[in-house]
């Protein structure tokens, strides 16, 4: 991959990317290093694999058949070895399913490498697990461990185990540790590793649990937590996001009332802070209604150290509430800052997505998915242009930026640190609007274009 100056340059100003950008359909979202991201989607059992810049420009994209020729064909996920320049894609057919969660299934992987530098595929590998599932998880240079996940419950503890191996970059795959080696209880579990440390997440009934394991899946120490008191496993919600550092965990439990718990542990899985309360009101206050989390919605902004949580609630027919869903953003201390109304996309649907380490608010429309960045400097999500009406560019630069503003509209334009310091501030109504920004420090700074009926909110960096 050809390294540019300015993705250099990007990536040395912590991951700076643009306010918005618009992908096709149903993508799901893949960083890479610098800026850069990948895509992929599956149209008709074929998925389409789309190499991204941080504009949001296509450099590359290639479809990848399943040489089994099975259907239907889910993705599994992308794995890089860790860098370089070389990823697994993997795809999986069920060959059998009693539709029962609690029996395992013959599942077809095949295992994809793509050499992102030459955007050509290099390596194949096909192979069947009897399980429910596989888990990649970065680790080296030249080999990653696959975690094979058996969903079937053993013994009195309802447990259920994980086969251990270590998968290399010629997609030959190595046997590490047998199944009894690495056990969970109950239906969710991830893998996160930190230089020679192995962390597995996993929910139960009314706890979490954090377990630290050695490469040689040598069981260190493990971090134990109830969540709220008198919580049955259908009403409560888990997730978990891993910072460069530490841990971040987010439960909720409902029963009567919605109760929200974060937690930051350190790499040791010792407690950093943690905060329990009652999740917020909503408008509906007679009937004591709460937002509450119904799908994966927490997420990390590592470069503003900001949580957010994308929570709704189910309007009643009496309710006066205009914003059933709602953005709630914390710091790192759990202090609330500020609370974002949703008043585009879906409810059920909208999502917030990690994209070099800022968080978007991923709406569905009818022909595409569009993300646009979150900041408690835009008030609310709806004022947000839906499309980027007024384009902005060169950016970087180091002299002067323009405004596209083809329907002459007379704009009022300001421009803010990070922080929110006013750096100045100018109008105009021009097609092209010339924004001079000689005297500006070097860095990355904030611009607000209004029209008076919508406003577009843009990250620019001055070089």
């Amino acid at each position: 991959m050809k390294k540019l100056l300015i993705l250099s340059l990007l990536f040395a100003f912590n991951g700076f990317a643009q306010n918005n950008y618009t992908l096709p359909k149903n993508t799901v979202i893949y960083d890479i290093p610098g800026g850069e991201f990948l895509t992929t989607r599956i149209t008709n059992d074929t998925t389409y694999i789309t190499h991204y810049d941080v504009s949001g420009n296509v450099i590359w994209e290639n479809f990848l058949l399943f040489t089994p020729t099975l259907s239907p064909v889910y993705f599994g996920g992308i794995t890089r070895f860790k860098s370089t320049d070389e990823y697994v894609i993997y795809l999986y057919n069920r060959l059998t399913s009693s539709g029962n969660v609690f029996t395992n299934d013959t599942l077809v992987y095949q295992f994809t490498k793509l050499d992102l530098a030459s955007h050509s595929y290099t390596g194949y590998l096909i192979d069947t697990f009897y399980s429910r599932g596989v888990t990649l998880v970065e680790w080296r240079d030249t080999s990653m461990y696959l975690f094979v996940n058996d969903y079937s419950f053993n013994g009195p503890n309802l447990e259920r185990s994980h086969a251990t191996y270590l998968l290399n970059s010629s997609l030959n795959k190595t046997f590490v540790a047998p199944k009894d080696s690495i056990s969970t209880h109950d239906y969710f579990c991830s893998f996160h590793i930190f230089e020679d440390t192995i962390y597995k997440y996993q929910e139960a009934s009314d706890f979490h649990i954090m377990d630290k394991y050695s490469a040689d899946i040598s069981l260190i120490n493990t971090y134990y937590a109830s969540t709220t008191t008198n919580q049955y496993l259908s009403s409560n919600y888990y997730e978990k996001i891993i910072n460069k550092d530490s841990i971040f965990i987010f439960t909720q439990g409902e029963n009567p009332s919605v109760r929200w718990s974060m937690n930051w542990l350190n790499l040791n899985l010792n407690t950093i802070n943690k905060l329990e309360f009652t999740s917020p009101q909503t408008n509906d206050v007679m009937n004591d209604r709460r937002y509450e989390i119904s799908s994966s919605n927490v997420n990390i902004d590592r470069i503003n150290k900001r949580i957010y949580v994308l929570a709704k609630h189910v309007i009643s027919p009496f309710s006066s509430d205009n914003h059933p869903q709602k953005i709630f953003v914390y710091d790192y201390s759990f202090n609330l800052i500020c609370e974002l109304p949703v008043n585009i996309g879906n409810q059920n649907v909208n999502s917030l997505v990690s994209l070099n380490d800022l968080v978007y608010l991923k709406v569905k429309n009818p022909n595409s998915d569009y993300l646009t960045i979150l900041n408690c400097d835009i008030l609310s999500t709806d004022d947000i242009t839906p499309q980027d009406e007024f384009k902005i560019y060169p950016n970087p630069s180091q002299s002067t930026i323009f405004i596209s503003n083809t329907k002459r509209k007379l704009l009022k334009i300001r421009v803010t640190t990070i922080n929110g310091k006013e750096m100045f501030q100018t109008s105009g109504e021009d097609e092209k609007i010339f924004i001079d920004v000689r005297e500006l420090p070097s860095g990355i700074y904030l611009i607000r274009i209004s029209d008076g009926a919508t406003t577009q909110v843009q990250r620019i960096m001055k070089e």
